[in-house]
């Protein structure tokens, strides 16, 4: 995670404990929560306070405390059904904010202040939203109160001065973390990442070509990838010989560029192997994929990365070693079970191996929690291809 300056380590650590449970839901549970409770957990997380010997959670964010109370908070049934919250602007984002940490908070302790638990209705409650339920019907179906009554009740909750939390005795886990002083033109090509590099964007695109006149090794990286996929290979190659040479002069990559690394030899293997290549790139298919796998051994090294482990079984699926591939594939897809971009590589390698009942799996996986665009028609497409597969195959 990357945070900018501030004067106040409070907001930072808050924003870190915040993203921190974003990363968690996404990576390790298996459920696409809704936006209220998505943000709601977060935020209700984020003022955590961690001692030697205990850990205390439910203090409410200052910024939430005052949104309450300066702009107010959204009805319950408003709360439960709006999707795009920024669209809306500021000041709505910050009553949706407010408010998604009140119900989250109401719903987790609400019992510990007196009032009702709705604990397990609540747990339905989101099942069914991550199903595609809307939010009155799930409501409906999981609590025994009007959505009425229960805004009341959240409103009467917000009137409490001092809400009780909840301590328990602090984890024997490791809580060390680096913290790093990037350089100008590193922060550049993160924030790049994060707007999306593309000529369309040009603020993002700007930021790009300043990483790129910096010789920054991700930014090298992606446009290696980018030119191997287009297939201009003398540029490809020639910006890997970049990125070896500063591997040779002691440069430490992090894992996204490893992986970008790795998909650029991967991609150039794949042109070398196919039907219309030309020697001499016909003949390094194996020299390519050797370098594929390096980068991506290299970026295991530093510790598990779910793209680094998805090219690796690539790998092993395209020269023929089947078990190494499905234990690749099964390690991430155990890593990271709510990755939807994985469980859906998953498919389509355990669909070239043949292991149709896998690939089914991670399928109906991803359409049990997505409903609707790209993900689903994706899915619906990969799983017809199965059927045809297994007809082919009697």
């Amino acid at each position: 995670m990357i945070v900018g300056p501030d004067d106040a380590k409070e907001n930072i650590r808050q924003t870190l404990f915040h993203e921190y449970v974003h990363f968690l839901l996404h990576s390790v549970i298996p459920i696409n929560y809704a936006p209220w409770y998505n943000e709601g957990i977060a935020e209700f997380f984020s003022t955590m306070i961690i001692r030697d010997d205990f850990v205390y959670v439910g203090r409410a964010p200052e910024r939430a405390a005052y949104s309450l109370s300066k702009i107010g908070f959204l009805k319950m049934d408003d709360l439960f059904a709006e999707k795009k919250v920024w669209s809306r602007g500021n000041r709505f984002a910050a009553k949706f904010y407010g408010s998604a940490w009140l119900a989250t908070h109401f719903v987790t302790l609400g019992a510990r202040n007196g009032f009702p638990s709705y604990y397990r209705n609540t747990a339905k409650f989101l099942k069914l939203q991550s199903q595609g339920v809307n939010a009155e019907q799930a409501f409906d179906l999981s609590f025994d109160i009007p959505m009425s009554d229960f805004t009341k009740q959240v409103k009467k909750y917000s009137r409490i001065n001092n809400r009780e939390g909840v301590s328990f005795p602090r984890p024997a886990i490791n809580t060390d973390y680096q913290i790093d002083t990037i350089t100008e033109s590193r922060m550049a090509i993160e924030v790049a990442k994060v707007k999306g590099i593309s000529a369309d964007n040009q603020f993002s695109y700007d930021l790009y070509q300043k990483a790129l006149q910096a010789n920054e090794p991700f930014a090298i990286a992606y446009r290696a990838l980018r030119s191997a996929e287009s297939n201009e290979v003398d540029e490809a190659l020639g910006d890997l010989n970049t990125l070896l040479k500063m591997t040779d002069d002691g440069v430490d990559f992090d894992n996204d560029t490893l992986w970008y690394i790795g998909m650029a030899y991967t991609q150039l293997a794949d042109t070398a192997a196919s039907e219309d290549a030309l020697a001499p790139m016909a003949d390094r298919e194996s020299e390519f994929r050797e370098r594929a796998f390096a980068a991506n051994s290299r970026s295991n090294e530093i510790g598990m990365f779910v793209p680094t482990l998805v090219n690796a079984a690539y790998h092993y699926q395209k020269i023929g070693d089947k078990e190494k591939a499905m234990t690749m594939l099964k390690a991430f897809t155990e890593y990271s079970p709510a990755n939807y971009w994985a469980l859906m590589q998953a498919a389509i390698i355990a669909i070239e191996l043949e292991e149709f009942e896998i690939a089914k799996k991670h399928l109906q996986s991803i359409l049990h929690n997505v409903h609707e665009g790209e993900w689903v028609e994706d899915a619906q497409e990969l799983l017809e291809l199965i059927d045809e597969k297994k007809k082919a195959n009697k």
